[in-house]
């Protein structure tokens, strides 16, 4: 799949910020601005991109932005997307378990929190489907 002009931009951004933490806010600010569509695909290249995070505090601000950029796009997107995004982080052995393992605790609880409030949208019959323990197929990216 060919790069989006958006990944490129994010991966600039991403890219300055690893190695200048005053590069943060534009990163940020960019972040902020991005429509749904757009947060999926940064957060998919988040993927690839973080992997040359080696540093101890490139490592950190690494998962700050998989933070960031999760939580815009679990709040802007729909419950299917918040569905797919839960199965993605809790999926064992995979480079998004781990982004996510990596988070601090209260981060991953206002992310698991955004993600609750997301299926309140789904109706009782899927609630339950979900309560049931029934697997999503997380192998499928996002």
């Amino acid at each position: 799949m060919a790069i989006t002009p958006k990944q490129e931009e994010f991966v600039r951004r991403f890219k300055a910020y690893m190695a200048n933490a005053g590069a943060y806010k534009a990163l940020a600010d960019y972040v902020q601005s991005l429509e749904k569509i757009d947060l999926r695909e940064c957060l998919s290249i988040y993927l690839d991109v973080s992997k040359d995070s080696v540093g101890r505090e490139e490592h950190r601000r690494s998962r700050t932005v998989f933070y960031d950029v999760s939580l815009k796009a679990v709040q802007q997107s729909d419950v299917y997307f918040a569905l797919r995004y839960e199965a993605l982080v809790q999926a064992k052995n995979t480079a998004w378990q781990r982004a996510y393992a990596e988070l601090d605790s209260a981060l991953q609880r206002r992310l698991t929190s955004q993600t609750a409030q997301q299926k309140t949208a789904l109706s009782w019959i899927q609630r339950s489907f979900l309560k049931a323990g029934m697997p999503l197929d997380p192998h499928h990216g996002v």
